[in-house]
């Protein structure tokens, strides 16, 4: 049912494009992983690090399927971005480093980050914990509860930032103190100033750290194959340290992270600026 549904969706917004094409006479269009959004009408771009997605379990045979159904919409467009760096050391391995990638008009564009352009000084004092939730319930209320305990039994100065939006009231626990969000900026200098990060390893988050230049302790969310993929990369590597979230504990956690580099180095929106300056002067 949710196929056809998808399906219908994408064909709405294709739709609307169209229009919106047609009414604002726009000349480029730049999407984020919105495969249903090209055009023949304007200059379309399409970004992703998603070119060899991670399906899992009985799903994988279906995978070179998928890898088609995907390439054939990436071909719809004029240009393909990769938030990545294209050499070694880079963020995203094999899900965006491929033998064959499905447009030749390619660019790696480097991380995309909301700190990109923040002024990032840190706090006047260092945070010895920060934890940083996000992703699918009920996982990430787990995770959750399970920081919070192993916290407890520390002496570490915790903040614990819940990524709920909908919530205003923070708390003090002991030697935690739980917030339930931030705006973009009073979170970059929390984690400029944080000594130990935990937190899901999603891509957007790792561009963050690249950004930020900080190290951090991944749990990838039990079941995200693509998570689990980029957690075991990076500490094969020795970059970044990680643990699954049945086994973690906090203390050894710790402990183990100074074996590990931390975070890809990161110098500027170089490559990204770039891309777009061309784009503007296209003729």
């Amino acid at each position: 049912k949710a196929f056809p549904k998808m399906l219908a969706a994408a064909k709405s917004a294709n739709r609307f494009l169209q229009e919106l094409i047609f009414e604002k006479k726009i000349d480029v269009v730049i999407s984020d992983n919105r495969y249903e959004l090209h055009s023949e009408q304007a200059y379309t771009v399409f970004i992703t690090h998603q070119l060899n997605i991670k399906t899992p379990g009985i799903t994988k045979p279906g995978r070179p399927l998928i890898k088609k159904i995907i390439n054939d919409y990436i071909k719809k467009h004029n240009e393909l971005w990769i938030p990545d760096f294209e050499n070694r050391p880079n963020l995203s391995g094999d899900l965006s480093h491929i033998d064959k990638l499905p447009l030749k008009n390619h660019h790696f564009i480097g991380p995309l980050s909301r700190f990109s352009l923040i002024n990032k000084p840190g706090l006047s004092k260092k945070i010895e914990l920060l934890i940083l939730l996000s992703g699918p319930e009920p996982q990430r209320t787990q995770l959750e509860e399970m920081l919070i305990k192993q916290a407890l039994a520390t002496n570490y100065q915790t903040i614990i930032l819940q990524g709920k939006p909908e919530l205003t009231e923070e708390k003090t626990i002991s030697n935690i103190t739980i917030i339930p969000h931030l705006g973009d900026e009073k979170m970059a200098k929390l984690i400029t100033s944080a000594d130990n990060i935990i937190c899901r390893p999603g891509y957007s988050t790792i561009m963050d750290l690249a950004v930020l230049g900080k190290k951090a302790i991944f749990i990838p969310t039990p079941g995200q194959t693509e998570q689990e993929y980029l957690a075991a990369r990076f500490k094969k590597e020795k970059i970044f340290y990680s643990e699954t979230q049945k086994s973690f504990d906090l203390q050894r956690a710790i402990e183990q992270q100074v074996n590990y580099s931390g975070s890809i180095k990161y110098a500027s929106n170089e490559l990204l600026n770039k891309r777009v300056d061309l784009l503007m002067n296209r003729t």
